[in-house]
């Protein structure tokens, strides 16, 4: 693959990622991690602008018409976060954890 440059800082581009993973849970709980790699905290323009803290508020924000507000509404999910999960030596992850219904672990591709 490629590689993808942010600030100088080498993350691989993978034109087609995607690895789903399927699990029988032990106990009754349903959910869905999404993770993105992202331009690194530490890199310059990141460490003030902090864009990822943006993107965690716009996916987290629960008010009216916001997507978490019509997901809950659509009985498809229980919560939702998203931020940095994983914050590495030149590279970064931003991760969306979504708590899904018995409904959304149904239908998990119209909740992503």
């Amino acid at each position: 693959p490629g590689f993808l440059r942010y600030s100088g800082s080498p993350v691989p581009a993978f034109p087609k990622v995607g690895i789903v993973r399927e699990f029988r849970p032990m106990k009754d709980r349903r959910s869905v991690k999404l993770s993105f790699p992202v331009p690194p905290c530490e890199a310059p323009g990141c460490r003030e602008s902090k864009p990822h803290r943006l993107a965690s508020h716009l996916m987290g924000y629960e008010g009216e018409n916001s997507l978490h507000s019509r997901l809950v509404g659509r009985g498809l999910i229980r919560g939702l976060s998203a931020g940095i999960g994983v914050d590495g030596s030149g590279f970064s992850m931003f991760t969306v954890t979504v708590a899904l219904t018995e409904m959304g672990g149904d239908r998990v591709d119209d909740v992503v």
